[in-house]
């Protein structure tokens, strides 16, 4: 063994039997009644975390009990109990020789309390008993049973030391035996090792655990006679304490001892290699009783414990770094296609050419949104993600969605439809982007397995109120449907249908579990119905607040003057379309194929004003005989519509090659109401509400940048010729450096005062970002030049790391011009 080490927060078991031990050893000593009582008194309670005790013995005429002490229930002291009370307690114990637990209720105390009564039994016959009372309901365990039955055994053994001792001598002698047969056998149920010895330290008494995990022998221990033998024993036979002589560990134990209020220690044995909590408990004779709890399999455990939360720990760290190195490579190209977008849609050009670009730039950023979601799945999983709380119009975000999952259909039997219910709210407050990623996980799985028929997304008002709207949103498409068993799974993070799904479809299992933390996140629902072989249906409803005020709807008040003509072979289609217009106001009939639209056309009372084709009907012949029927009839008096002749198409719009100088333009089957709007208000030869004008640069901006000099650190040649062609828009001198150590030398080379700031990209060749920052600002010269993180390093960790080397900011790529420049106007004027 060794010397004491420090504590530990752990309390291992073992502790009631030292007290028992104690308690036990305390019994031995007294020498009356009123002294065992104020023993038991005072240490059955502790030993049994009960509120009190009592002891009673039978009285020479042999029919009833006296008690004490005076102050406990059920009887006061020198209150006769007679022997055949059947409400005692103490009584029925006595009666049936066997201890017993009972609850009851408590006269003029608690409500409720349970008693555990035991009889003091001699070789004679019973000469009393004992009680534990706790004021409460099912006070005792069975350990507190077994140790309460040693207690009684020994003060019966107790009293008959004083009780009659001309009379009862021989009985007494008897039961000294027995009761060091009882203490011997209580010694050997603790299930720990145990040792008591003198206030000189010599043995006692131990058990067999004792010599068992010392290795020893019962008359190796009696040879030993005390701890100055054992340790004797151990210094010379065993070796245990190499280079230290039996007097010096001999003072180290008896130090050991001198602490007189501690409780337990840990200890390791290196020949045993074990580690032991020792616990220790000074008698009232002066002597010691000492549990020693092996607790070598338990530090094993907390040591393996360690091992894995560091294995994990690293595991996290890896991850991060792999997900931080993922995220820079993939936004490093996308800053690239999102900046070049914006520098063309600054130029002229067409209104087609600005259509497209502009879903270009819209589609990127959503799918930066999608693949910051995806990078950060560990954090959805940890609820660790932050929603926007963002104004947004419901058409802009449906119409991204519309166009990113049609050009993600490959098959052209496939038709996506919109329908939106009129009571929707246009403007909505909540995270259009997460919406977004919602409905696009739902609609592009619609899409990978619908091979013929449609793909519908349907969005309905569920109710409103005054400040918010419950919306559903529900995807349903005629693909290949699910069976019941596979819906088990479906949710779960890198899980599909089955394994031959995924490889026939591909995919990472990610989104559908990603949609459902989302919506959960969001505090809503998610759920599916489907059939196997004919299609399912995803619908998730979620809350939205409305804006207090509301902007007025885009509408015209001619709209209901308009009758429009749709024409597809679909009756779906058919159905989403005459239902979208009719919710605009505009009278609408619907036919499914040409000859009925001749027919409508030839027979209408009052001519339509836009007829909508389905480019699958839309061959040149078709075209032509429609559009003269079209304007066949004559106009109505004083009208100024324009007719119109347009194809709809269900799916991918590249795609799609409708005969354009034949027709006056297109329109998808899921066109929004706002497309709707706008592509009617044409028949009226107005404007669309929606302008596609060049974006414009802050005049603010411009004035507070325009002639400053930049120094860009950048490695890559595309976001080096995005950056500054943006920050030359606003008139501002760019300098590049290709690497930190290029970085630092250039501003190194200057005079103070020479660059107004510092755009740092974090990861580049030679020197990282943070490096050239720190040496830069350790110049005194350049201590205050502002230098600004731009990045495509976009993680909580990249900020903190940036802020910690000086950055006064840090702007994450794909870079927003309006932040940028609003970023280097804060820091430079």
């Amino acid at each position: 063994m060794t010397g004491p080490t420090s504590d530990t927060s752990q309390t291992a078991p073992g502790l009631p039997f030292v007290e028992l031990a104690d308690l036990l050893s305390s019994l031995v000593a007294v020498d009356s009644i009123p002294a065992l009582s104020q023993v038991l008194d005072q240490r059955v309670p502790q030993i049994l975390s009960c509120d009190r005790s009592q002891i009673a013995l039978i009285d020479t005429t042999g029919k009833s009990l006296t008690t004490y002490p005076a102050t406990t229930y059920p009887a006061a002291e020198g209150q006769a109990i007679s022997l055949e009370d059947p409400d005692s307690p103490l009584s029925r114990c006595i009666r049936i020789r066997q201890s017993i637990s009972i609850g009851e209720k408590a006269p003029a105390r608690s409500p409720q309390q349970t008693t555990l009564a035991a009889p003091l039994m001699t070789a004679s016959g019973p000469v009393g008993a004992i009680a534990a009372i706790a004021d409460r309901e099912n006070a005792f365990s069975d350990i507190d049973r077994e140790i309460f039955r040693s207690i009684a055994a020994t003060t019966a053994a107790v009293l008959l030391s004083f009780l009659d001792r001309d009379t009862h001598l021989a009985a007494a002698q008897d039961e000294s035996r027995q009761l060091h047969e009882e203490l011997n056998a209580a010694l050997q149920a603790i299930p720990h090792p145990v040792i008591i010895y003198d206030k000189d330290f010599n043995f006692r008494a131990w058990n067999d655990a004792f010599v068992e995990i010392q290795g020893y022998t019962e008359e190796l221990m009696h040879k030993m006679g005390g701890m100055y033998g054992l340790l004797r024993y151990e210094v010379e036979e065993l070796d245990s304490f190499p280079g230290q002589t039996i007097e010096e560990i001999w003072q180290q134990y008896l130090d050991y001892y001198e602490f007189e209020d501690f409780n337990h220690s840990v200890q390791y044995w290196p020949m045993r290699q074990k580690h032991i909590d020792r616990r220790t408990r000074k008698t009232e004779s002066g002597g010691w009783v000492s549990v020693l709890v092996d607790i070598t399999d338990w530090m094993e455990d907390q040591e393996k414990i360690r091992q894995a939360r560091d294995e994990a720990e690293s595991a996290a760290r890896a991850k991060s770094a792999f997900l931080a190195n993922m995220s820079h490579e993939i936004r490093t190209p996308l800053n690239a296609i999102i900046g070049f977008t914006q520098l063309v849609l600054r130029g002229n050009l067409t209104q087609k050419q600005n259509e497209h670009l502009t879903q270009v730039e819209s589609s990127s950023h959503l799918l930066l949104r999608i693949l910051d979601d995806i990078l950060d799945f560990s954090r959805i999983d940890a609820g660790m993600l932050e929603l926007e709380h963002l104004l947004f119009h419901r058409d802009d975000m449906l119409g991204n969605v519309i166009a990113l999952t049609g050009n993600s259909i490959s098959a052209p039997d496939v038709d996506l439809l919109l329908s939106v219910g009129a009571d929707v709210p246009e403007q909505l407050i909540g995270d259009p982007y997460r919406l977004a990623q919602i409905l696009l996980n739902l609609t592009s799985n619609a899409a990978k397995f619908t091979h013929k028929g449609s793909i519908i997304l349907r969005v309905d008002l569920v109710e409103q109120d005054a400040a918010s709207a419950t919306l559903r949103f529900v995807v349903s498409d005629s693909g290949i449907g699910m069976a019941p068993e596979q819906f088990k799974s479906l949710f779960q993070a890198f899980s599909q249908a089955d394994t031959s799904t995924t490889r026939r479809y591909g995919g990472s299992g990610l989104g559908l579990a990603i949609s459902k933390a989302l919506t959960t996140l969001m505090g809503g629902a998610i759920g599916v119905e489907s059939v196997k072989d004919e299609g399912s249906s995803f619908h998730i409803t979620v809350r939205f607040e409305t804006p207090a005020e509301v902007l007025p709807a885009r509408t015209h008040a001619g709209l209901t003057d308009l009758r429009v003509l749709a024409v597809d072979a679909s009756g779906k289609a058919r159905e989403c379309i005459a239902r979208s217009v009719e919710r605009l106001g505009v009278t609408v009939t619907a036919v499914a194929d040409c000859s009925a639209a001749e027919e409508a056309l030839r027979l209408a009372e009052l001519p339509y004003d836009i007829l909508m084709l389905d480019n699958g009907l839309a061959t040149p012949d078709t075209v032509t005989r429609l559009r003269t029927a079209l304007h066949d009839r004559p106009a109505i008096a004083g009208s100024e519509v324009k007719r119109l002749l347009i194809t709809t198409f269900g799916g991918n719009e590249i795609r799609e090659k409708a005969s354009a100088a034949e027709t006056d333009g297109m329109i998808p089957k899921a066109a929004t109401p706002s497309r709707l709007r706008d592509i009617f208000l044409m028949a009226f030869g107005q404007t669309t509400p929606k302008e596609y004008s060049r974006p414009e640069i802050n005049q603010d901006h411009r004035d507070a940048l325009s002639g400053l000099r930049v120094l860009l650190a950048e490695d890559n040649a595309a976001n080096q010729r995005v950056a500054r062609e943006l920050l030359e828009q606003v008139g501002m001198d760019v300098t590049i450096a290709e690497t930190g150590k290029h970085a630092v030398e250039s501003v190194l080379a200057e005079p103070p005062g020479t660059f107004s700031a510092i755009l740092m990209d974090l990861q580049m060749p030679e020197m990282d970002g943070l490096s050239a920052a720190r040496m830069i600002l350790g110049d005194l010269k350049h201590s205050t030049l502002p230098i600004i993180a731009m990045t495509a390093n976009a993680f909580d960790d990249d900020r903190r790391n940036s802020r910690d080397a000086g950055m006064v900011d840090h702007i994450a790529k794909p870079v927003d011009p309006n932040i940028l420049y609003a970023v280097l106007a804060k820091h430079t004027g």
